[in-house]
């Protein structure tokens, strides 16, 4: 059954890059899987070959709380702008900047970009528009309410731990928990490419 979980995973990571391909950046495709690490997405993506290595190290400056989105997400702003394609510099300016004082198309084009990952943060940065134009998660509403079932397999001499509704989301173990987790596991991987599959046919 661990096997079945690693094949998932690694259809999940070659998801994540049709996701991208397909116009999708990086904020939406973690938004849409309510994926709170984007540092993960981002490495899947490097190690496919679409986003190119970062050159060395630059300093930035950033408002303190884009800065702080960045850090809860696990992702950095020159990776963000790598997986855009934008200049460091270009976006720092940009940012720093603002809507209301430039009209140079590189500096708009992150403010777009900018506006798109972070629809509220750009507006409270910014001081646009009012509180209908709010966005908000509608992807962390409770779930559908599943019966569990753990029993003893005979014949694989473990614990199997099914969700009934689902029958083909099976965890096995030496004990109760460990087949309770790897049910979680391969439900959580399966419910994430079902979105991204779902996110690419609407693309």
């Amino acid at each position: 059954m661990g096997q079945l979980v690693t094949e998932l995973e690694q259809l999940e990571r070659k998801m994540y890059v049709k996701a991208y391909l397909a116009g999708y950046s990086i904020v939406t495709i973690g938004r849409i899987i309510a994926f709170d690490n984007m540092g993960r997405v981002y490495r899947s993506l490097r190690e496919a070959g679409v986003v190119q290595k970062l050159s060395k190290r630059q300093r930035f400056s950033l408002p303190p709380v884009l800065e702080a989105t960045f850090v809860k997400m696990q992702f950095s702003f020159a990776q963000w702008c790598n997986t855009w394609k934008f200049e460091l510099k270009t976006a720092e300016t940009a940012i720093n900047l603002g809507p209301w004082e430039t009209n140079d198309p590189a500096y708009i084009d992150v403010l777009d970009a900018l506006k798109s990952d972070f629809h509220n943060l750009y507006m409270s940065l910014y001081d646009t528009g009012n509180l209908l134009d709010r966005r908000y998660p509608t992807d962390r509403l409770p779930g559908p309410r599943y019966t569990v079932l753990i029993e003893w397999s005979l014949e694989d001499g473990c614990y199997a731990s099914t969700i009934v509704e689902l029958p083909d989301i099976v965890g096995t173990g030496a004990n109760w928990d460990e087949a309770l987790r790897e049910m979680k596991k391969l439900y959580n991987v399966k419910r994430r490419i079902q979105k991204l599959e779902n996110l690419i046919e609407n693309s």
